[in-house]
Order: C-alpha cells, then sequence, then structure tokens
C-alpha cells in the first residue's frame, strides 16, 4: 500500500477550502471545531494522564502500608 502525501494535502486543501466557504452558522461552528480538534484531543490526553497519576500515587500509598506490613501492638 502506498501514500500518496501529496494527493492527500490537495485533498486536505479543498476540505478546508470547503469548509471555510460556509459563512452561515453552521458553516463557522463546523470551521471552529475543526481548529480547535488538537486542543480538545491535548485536553483529553491531559485528563486521562491526569487521572492515571492520581490513581498510581494513590495506590502507591497503599501498596507500600501493605509491604511494611500492620502492627495491632504500636
Amino acid at each position: 500500500m502506498c501514500v500518496d502525501w501529496v494527493h492527500d494535502a490537495q485533498k486536505d486543501a479543498y476540505r478546508v477550502k470547503a469548509l471555510r466557504a460556509r459563512r452561515d452558522f453552521k458553516g463557522r461552528v463546523y470551521a471552529l471545531f475543526d481548529g480547535a480538534q488538537g486542543w480538545i484531543l491535548v485536553a483529553i490526553i491531559g485528563v486521562l494522564t491526569a487521572c492515571v497519576a492520581f490513581f498510581v500515587d494513590v495506590s502507591e500509598n497503599v501498596f507500600f502500608d501493605l509491604k511494611t506490613g500492620y502492627c495491632t501492638s504500636g
């Protein structure tokens, strides 16, 4: 399978041109969303990374307590 980068770039340029040619409200919303997709993806990845970091931080304390054991006398 061969990837034709020039053809893909031309198709994307026509797509963006057609998207920006629309002057109605719906077209402007589509254009805004098209331009913001990268930032939306970065925000989603950041939130998921923060959730994983929180899970690791909380579970690290639990596993460290299990490793050292529980002392009933003190």
